[in-house]
């Protein structure tokens, strides 16, 4: 099962779904159709739902901007596959509880990152944002301890509001006999926010010592938590690589392209047991030739890392552990991700991909 964003690029749009035929012109990449063969409620008459158009088109915040979901925290899974049993299957199995892990790591990590960092400049002086970095550093075995307590725990209350799938058809409109059928499963889980926020300032309360330099931090980031909650799951960046994986000169001669978008992928693993080595990028939708790009620096834990690119499409392959292969689907459990996911770059616009444990997940329109 390939996980793909290619209707990340102009036919991420309300008709990339309810039309016959999109048509994107990628710079630097090949030339894209998109054409809906099936969904799940084209045989009774029933039409695509608001949410799936809105997360195709906008990315989650989207969806959990709309007025039914008020109150509600959204959390939505999609998979990608050549075979229709497959991603039924793996909607079936989808964890809602597993999402909220992953996208919880990046919004309490965030919070640390943010708290820490204002606490110490909060002190003033001259040297009070170099300050914020070593403060930051200095608690940062504690907050991966943090995290990683919230993360472990079994939150309760979420629903399964929804589920569709799609039968699309890409191909290059130059050589229409080169083409790929591909069915993709959506799963919609929500959640009540007051729940879930209840139940993240328990457990952050409850796993931090009153001995600990972080207590104060801590009581505070759940009150927060308590009174304001989230924009949405999975909001936030974590701390950015030790190395850059572009110098300043090569962003601006990209950016300066006028076509070009933005990519991030998240190290939501623990910080030590599960480093992002290596990371390689290819033109097109697969993992094979030579990359356009090799990112060949640590991603920790906790740590991201992100790109500027110009407009087209890419996959992504990542490497666990300075392995030599990237993970196979299901390698890591029934259901987990492989080590590649395909995503099509569009002008000024951001996308995000999880990495955990060895897999990628499908990137998401930010």
């Amino acid at each position: 099962m390939q996980k793909k964003c290619l209707l990340g690029m102009s036919c991420v749009t309300l008709m990339s779904i309810v039309t016959a035929s999109v048509v994107i012109g990628c710079v630097g990449g090949p030339k894209v159709n998109t054409r809906e063969l099936d969904n799940k409620g084209r045989a009774l008459g029933v039409s695509t739902p608001d949410w799936i158009k809105l997360y195709v088109a906008n990315g989650i915040m989207a969806v959990q901007a709309q007025p039914q979901f008020e109150g509600l925290y959204c959390i939505i899974g999609d998979e990608t596959s050549t075979n229709r049993q497959f991603a039924l299957a793996w909607a079936d199995n989808f964890s809602a509880q597993q999402r909220i892990g992953a996208m919880l790591r990046t919004n309490i990590a965030s919070k640390y990152e943010a708290t820490v960092s204002g606490s110490s400049q909060s002190s003033g002086g001259a040297n009070s944002s170099s300050a914020a970095g070593t403060a930051s550093a200095e608690y940062r075995q504690e907050i991966d301890n943090m995290v990683n307590a919230v993360v472990n725990v079994s939150y309760s209350g979420a629903q399964r509001d929804s589920d569709w799938w799609t039968l699309t058809r890409r191909y290059d409109p130059d050589q229409k006999d080169v083409y790929s059928d591909e069915y993709t499963a959506y799963v919609l889980y929500t959640i009540p926010k007051t729940q879930l926020n209840q139940q993240i300032a328990y457990a952050l309360e409850t796993s931090v010592a009153k001995d600990s330099a972080l207590y104060d931090i801590t009581i505070q980031i759940a009150t927060e938590i308590l009174s304001e909650g989230f924009e949405y799951l999975g909001a936030g960046d974590l701390a950015s690589a030790e190395t850059p994986t572009q110098t300043p000169a090569e962003v601006q001669a990209v950016i300066a392209t006028g076509l070009s978008g933005k990519v991030v992928i998240r190290n939501n693993s623990s910080r030590t047991a599960s480093v992002l080595s290596s990371i390689k990028i290819y033109k097109g939708y697969e993992a094979k030739g030579l990359p356009y790009m090799t990112y060949d620096n640590s991603v920790l834990g906790g740590q991201q890392a992100s790109w500027d690119l110009p407009e087209g499409i890419y996959t992504f392959e990542t490497f666990l552990n300075d392995r030599t292969e990237s993970q196979k689907e299901g390698e890591g459990g029934y259901g987990t991700d492989s080590g590649t996911s395909t995503v099509g770059i569009t002008s000024k616009d951001s996308f995000a991909a999880d990495f955990v444990d060895g897999g990628l997940t499908s990137f998401t329109r930010k």
